[in-house]
């Protein structure tokens, strides 16, 4: 009796411990399979992989284009525009990017506007240049578009109905005006850089017939085979209470009429009116190139009028500020 209890009992044991075995084989299997993971795959996972940095493709750059010619053609909109000017509404029809470099791009574009008719049934500025008119709307006009890329914004820097040269050069850009005086105007919200050399001088205001402001500034006399010259800077403010904006943007003096060239352009990311011409000056004077730049903002119309070598240089220094 005595050895059958112990059999019994060792029995009992040896299925325990079997059991105790069973257990323990599975947690060891469970730990490897779902929890364990091996150093080898650990150092894997931590491994941080460098950041390559992707240059921007084509279709971020017309993406970006398409921002930048919406904006120009919204202010067109506005109803401070007037209405030779003035749009209803717009399309963008497609975007070529054309030249792609450092910091700066180009690329040709066409669009539609929808215009409007003045009182006098006077044409629509946007006729000129290209573009089919049918009804109020001027269709598949194409222009080139210069994108310089500064202080990580893209902005407008030439646009025009002929292809510029790009150079995206802009440390050397930034180098030709450095050192030059700048002029600051609170009350009309701009200013504008000229070179330290030049000096300002006075002039009448003729407040009753809408000139509200202006700032000239010439440089020193010097010659020009037997002419003596002065390279100038004037930026008229006027309002619209006595002449109007066709009257304003009339050149005048003795000009040679086959040198005006008139287009659309951007000042600080504003929409503008360039004109150039080479005035004539009498008997004696000689003759010399001008540049004139029509904004409109905030039912004002400011005239900014450049006669030199530097002009370019000039007129990318102006902003418009709060």
């Amino acid at each position: 009796m005595i050895m059958k209890k112990q059999k019994g009992i060792s029995t009992f044991f040896a299925i325990l411990v079997v059991g105790i075995i069973a257990i323990m084989g599975f947690a060891i299997f469970y730990s490897y399979q779902y929890i364990w993971v091996p150093e080898e795959e650990t150092t894997i996972s931590q491994t941080e992989i460098p950041e390559v940095e992707v240059p921007e493709g084509e279709e971020k750059l017309k993406d970006i284009a398409n921002n930048l010619i919406g904006d120009y053609l919204k202010q067109y909109k506005s109803s401070e525009v007037e209405l030779k000017k003035r749009l209803k509404s717009y399309t963008i029809n497609s975007i070529d990017i054309d030249i792609i470099e450092e910091d700066c791009f180009g690329f040709t574009v066409n669009y539609s506007v929808e215009t409007f008719k003045s009182s006098n049934n006077d044409r629509t500025d946007w006729i000129a240049g290209n573009g089919k008119v049918s009804n109020d709307w001027v269709r598949n006009k194409i222009q080139f578009v210069d994108i310089i890329k500064e202080n990580g914004d893209y902005k407008i820097r030439e646009m025009g109905t002929g292809r510029s040269s790009l150079s995206c050069n802009l440390e050397e850009k930034k180098d030709e005006t450095a050192g030059w005086k700048v002029y600051r105007n609170e009350e009309y919200g701009y200013e504008v850089s000229y070179p330290k050399d030049w000096k300002s001088k006075e002039r009448t205001l003729v407040s009753n017939l809408g000139h509200r402001d202006y700032i000239w500034l010439v440089s020193d006399e010097y010659s020009v085979g037997s002419y003596i010259r002065q390279d100038e800077l004037n930026i008229d403010i006027w309002d619209f209470s006595y002449y109007s904006y066709d009257q304003l943007i009339e050149p005048g003096g003795n000009i040679d009429q086959s040198t005006i060239v008139e287009k659309e352009t951007v000042i600080d990311d504003w929409p503008a009116t360039e004109l150039s011409y080479v005035a004539v000056g009498d008997i004696g004077s000689g003759f010399w190139k001008v540049k004139k730049v029509f904004i409109q903002k905030n039912q004002l119309l400011y005239l900014i009028e450049c006669s030199s070598e530097r002009c370019d240089q000039i007129l990318s220094t102006f902003r418009f500020i709060e």
